[in-house]
């Protein structure tokens, strides 16, 4: 089909057209007139997405801005929201809501939860490109209710935020508390044990006693050694002693003072009488006294041999005795390191347990009050930007550029359907189609006869 043949069909059914473009442009026009007045209010938002943690300092990760101000932006147009919404503005007390609600077939459900939905219709949650703001649109016939209940939208996103960050703390500051309770029994229990286990042995300290204990070990050990040395020596004296002949005191080997000088004067009165014997007789004075001299003396020496042969034979079995009650007081001794130390051992685990039991609850007290913190802690990164204000004017469309676009839009919609009629019933309109269709020249052409 050429252009001018086009125009021709158009012209042929413009009445076609004019009524498709008048009847659109009438209906739309009376539509727009009767809609009632819509006002929006927008309020807006900014999130933080990156800072510290109010409680530990911690710095917080940078989010992934797309995925979190969208997930932000399925929050704010939750239920949960808009019911926090309804109990703001206090709507479930409005009668004419009420008895709406009331006209529904099935009105099986919550007032409140139908309410938040009939809210979530008329938003519209919108997040910046460029930043971290969120804007919330509130359509509403009236503007003052628009710009309230758009505020009340952003205001419940807050405390949902803050919810959803708080209530994660309070559930595991609930369980902190519990162990922590749990654990101060625990200690308590460890404490008193320690404590009754020191009394009844003693020992209060693991290192207490110990260096005592071995000292006095050593001693009696320093003491047995210097025992058997002295044992060792006086044997061997016994040994001369049992070697002494009485016939030759004076060739006795046997070191003592006093026998040292009894020997010296029982040489020198042989020796006297040595002397003596060759210039008298036997029976004279002087031989009779030198000899009676030499045996006096002789017979001392061997009285204070045997004197001191006694001494040491008692001095021995003393030595003996001691080396035995040293003996005995160091396996006495012995036994009670080994007492002690056993005792130590199990005042050690009592001790470890009061300190990991300690540790423990210092440990999961300092986690609680973290927790405690953060589930009463008023801090949240959202933050209202720009309140609603109620609109000076309706967001509708203005009747003329409803009409204009209708216009426009009804216009191809009938050219459309006037090419559809025409391929449905065509018509000769000029030579040209005749020559197309049939393959033949036209020779003549009758002009249109105006009357």
């Amino acid at each position: 089909m050429t252009f001018s043949v086009f125009l021709k069909v158009v012209w042929s059914r413009k009445w076609l057209i004019l009524f498709v473009m008048a009847t659109a442009s009438i209906l739309v026009g009376t539509k727009s007139l009767l809609t009632p007045k819509q006002y929006k209010a927008t309020s807006s938002i900014i999130i933080n997405v990156n800072g510290k943690d109010p409680i530990t300092g911690a710095i917080i990760p940078t989010l992934m801005q797309p995925s979190f101000l969208a997930t932000q932006v399925e929050i704010i147009k939750s239920i949960n929201v808009a019911s926090k919404v309804v109990t703001k503005l206090q709507l479930s007390n409005n009668i004419d809501l009420q008895k709406k609600f009331g006209e529904l077939q099935t009105n099986n459900g919550s007032f409140d939860i139908w309410l938040g939905y009939a809210l979530l219709n008329n938003l519209q949650v919108t997040p910046s490109r460029q930043s971290s703001i969120i804007y919330i649109t509130y359509t509403s016939g009236s503007p003052t209710q628009a710009a309230q209940i758009a505020n009340a939208f952003a205001e419940a996103f807050i405390q949902t935020n803050l919810d959803l960050k708080s209530d994660p703390s309070r559930r595991t500051a609930l369980w902190y508390e519990t162990q922590v309770e749990n654990i101060r029994d625990e200690m308590v229990v460890a404490r008193e044990s320690l404590s009754n286990y020191q009394q009844e042995t003693g020992i209060i300290s693991i290192t207490e006693g110990y260096g005592l204990d071995n000292s006095r070990l050593t001693q009696l050990n320093n003491q047995l050694v210097q025992l058997n040395s002295t044992l060792n020596a006086l044997e061997t004296k016994q040994i001369t002693f049992n070697n002494f002949d009485p016939s030759t005191p004076n060739a006795s080997t046997i070191s003592d003072t006093m026998i040292d000088r009894l020997k010296v004067a029982y040489v020198t009165s042989q020796l006297n009488f040595a002397e003596v014997s060759g210039k008298f007789s036997e029976n004279h004075p002087n031989y009779l006294q030198s000899s009676n001299d030499m045996s006096s003396k002789r017979e001392r020496l061997i009285k204070e041999i045997q004197s001191s042969k006694s001494k040491l034979v008692a001095e021995i079995s003393e030595t003996k005795t001691l080396i035995s009650n040293i003996e005995a007081a160091i396996q006495e001794q012995t036994q009670v390191i080994l007492s002690n130390n056993k005792k130590r051992d199990i005042l050690k685990v009592l001790v470890n347990k009061v300190q990991n039991t300690e540790s423990l609850f210092n440990a999961t007290t300092q986690r609680f009050n973290q927790f405690k913190l953060a589930g009463d802690s008023l801090d949240t990164d959202v933050s209202i930007l720009n309140r609603a204000n109620s609109p000076f004017s309706h967001s509708n469309s203005s009747v003329s550029t409803n009409v204009i676009i209708t216009l426009l839009f009804s216009g191809l919609v009938s050219l459309f359907l006037v090419l559809m009629l025409e391929q449905l019933n065509k018509k000769i309109r000029d030579k040209k189609t005749i020559e197309d269709s049939f393959d033949i020249p036209v020779l003549a052409e009758t002009p249109k006869i105006k009357l």
